[in-house]
């Protein structure tokens, strides 16, 4: 069972228990004080408040008391281990489900990677030659850049299933992170060019990293591509990389249509999409900034994002 189902398993199993629970133990509440409030009555009618007789019925009224709470805590116990058990049975078909679903997913995103590179290798070919003209390598820069929109997507789906199934580990192993951010800015900027928009960087050089390369590369290139995507036309994207003693700092600002407060707790969640950012742009699944956020996390990192609508938002990552 994954981390989450085993969760909400856990979850389940505590409100089956704190429902029944909380049953029993008013019942059983109702009942004692029904059957003490008789016993008090009787006592009071036959015996002295400071006799013997009272006192031995007053130790019995304990025992019993202790002996219907030890019962009931009892109860509780087995109602928890039968509420784990029936969580079990309602969530694994669900889970099952789940599995199923992510593992078509990442078993078409796989078989979609040849065709999509073998499409990009001889777009990129045929746009080196000179005999076309501009026009037609405009139009073919839109499919190119169409092109890598959906390599991303794919990775995305695949590094998804990979990541929540833990079926691949990050390889962390020095590199240098200047010159990543660097290329990455670099290929991403006829994107940027198609939708109008000019980026900025700040990369301080020779910074080095301990981690995995390609995670790294897709968490960036999935912050840089949310900016650019949101990003209003003549808008201004400002990257920026520095390191401040023992921590590595990279930051993504942009000018855009921002995102709104209500979603702001929501934004790492698998496929939370705005409205608006769904209104702006149709394509892509709404795993980026979910995958960002485990890349992060494993990497022991952090991840920022201040946003204020229609006035743009700062992604700052420190590692």
């Amino acid at each position: 069972m994954t981390n989450q189902y085993f969760g909400a398993r856990i979850k389940l199993t505590i409100m089956y228990t704190l429902i029944f629970g909380s049953l029993i133990l008013l019942l059983s509440g109702i009942l004692y004080h029904a059957f003490a409030q008789d016993i008090q009555e009787d006592m009071a009618s036959i015996y002295q408040n400071d006799s013997v007789e009272v006192d031995i019925i007053r130790y019995h009224k304990t025992s019993i008391r202790n002996y219907i709470l030890s019962l009931d805590l009892g109860i509780i116990l087995f109602i928890s281990m039968v509420s784990y058990f029936l969580a079990d049975m309602v969530l694994k078909p669900i889970e099952q489900n789940d599995i199923a679903q992510k593992r078509f997913t990442a078993h078409a995103s796989h078989e979609l990677r040849t065709p999509i590179a073998i499409l990009k290798t001889d777009l990129e070919v045929f746009m080196l030659d000179k005999t076309i003209s501009s026009k037609f390598k405009s139009i073919f820069a839109g499919y190119l850049d169409e092109l890598n929109n959906m390599k991303m997507i794919v990775e995305n789906m695949l590094a998804s299933f990979r990541l929540e199934t833990h079926q691949q580990k990050i390889n962390k192993q020095k590199f240098l992170l200047s010159k990543l951010i660097t290329n990455n800015i670099s290929q991403m900027q006829s994107m940027a060019k198609l939708n109008g928009v000019v980026i900025k960087s700040q990369v301080a050089k020779n910074i080095y990293v301990n981690g995995d390369e390609f995670f790294l590369q897709l968490a960036f290139r999935n912050v840089l591509k949310n900016a650019i995507e949101y990003s209003n036309k003549n808008g201004l994207i400002s990257v920026t990389l520095k390191k401040s003693k023992n921590m590595i700092e990279l930051s993504v600002k942009d000018n855009g249509i921002g995102i709104p407060k209500q979603m702001l707790n929501h934004i790492f969640d698998t496929l939370a999409r705005s409205e608006e950012s769904k209104n702006k742009r149709k394509e892509g699944t709404g795993l980026g900034l979910s995958i960002v956020k485990q890349i992060i996390d494993l990497h022991s990192g952090k991840i920022n994002i201040v946003s204020d609508e229609n006035l743009g938002t700062l992604v700052t990552i420190t590692i």
